[in-house]
């Protein structure tokens, strides 16, 4: 059964713990239902991570990293979505660091009407350091836990491995073009997520809407590799497991998604 529990809206306190930002929804950000569309909130989501750690002002942006063969990776993320916003609404973003291991930071957001406040969406994530040298995930380094900790998870951290895709109903190929790499080299963590989209059939898309998300980035896709982008639908379940592969057989994400009929236009 899908969770529409909606969280409580908490009191932020005044200190750098917490980042908040204005988003006016434009409309080439919105898909033909005139609704945000998931990978454009992935890319808010990454954004306002990406300005926190930059506020915060204790050398652990993204620049910061990079000059000493660092870079912020992200792992893991789990979207739920209670109403999606519509172009040319207002909202507010709010993100902040929830906690540490010795491998991964998390950390969270909620999306919520900036006139109203009421609830969007809620997301989880986890992060990690990768050394470019290494080409792999090296333990949190001390400099980064100074990151102040305030506000309790609005969701709990993901646990458990997202269920192997069965029988692939359809699939589409892809290629990493240019502009899908980051400042870390490779193909940015919202295409993996568009390119798992892109493989359901239009009928299924026009039927139904996505209400949480569940993605795990295994790999990283590099500029003109071919991404193999298959998908398993339950249609009684009204969910939606993903896999993407290189030529190689070599898996780069997975992705489950918990759909619901989409309303009938009025």
């Amino acid at each position: 059964m899908l969770n529409v529990n909606r969280p409580q809206i908490y009191k932020k306190p005044m200190d750098r713990s917490i980042f908040s930002q204005i988003i006016h929804i434009r409309s080439y950000e919105s898909d033909l239902y005139h609704e945000a569309t998931l990978t454009q909130i992935a890319n808010y989501l990454q954004e306002a991570a990406g300005r926190h750690v930059i506020e915060m002002d204790l050398g652990i942006s993204v620049a910061d990293l990079i000059a000493k063969g660092l870079g912020w990776v992200l792992t893991r993320m789990q979207i739920q979505v209670f109403e999606m916003p519509q172009a040319y609404d207002t909202v507010q973003l709010d993100t902040f660091p929830t906690g540490f291991d010795k491998y991964y930071l998390y950390r969270d957001f909620l999306l919520k009407q900036a006139h109203t406040d009421s609830v969007c969406l809620q997301a989880t994530s986890v992060w990690a350091v990768i050394d470019f040298a290494k080409r792999g995930i090296v333990p949190i380094p001390d400099f980064i836990k100074q990151m102040p900790l305030t506000a309790q998870p609005l969701m709990p951290s993901p646990k458990g491995k997202i269920p192997k895709i069965g029988q692939i109903t359809h699939s589409r190929t892809f290629q990493v073009r240019w502009f899908d790499l980051d400042q870390n080299q490779h193909a940015n963590n919202v295409q993996f997520l568009n390119w798992a989209i892109e493989a359901l059939p239009e009928t299924w898309l026009r039927a139904n809407q996505a209400k949480r998300v569940d993605i795990a980035f295994r790999n990283e896709a590099l500029y003109g590799e071919t991404i193999h982008s298959q998908v398993a639908i339950d249609p009684e379940q009204i969910t939606s497991l993903h896999r993407l592969l290189k030529d190689n057989q070599e898996e780069i994400a997975q992705v489950q998604i918990q759909w619901a009929a989409r309303p009938m236009p009025k």
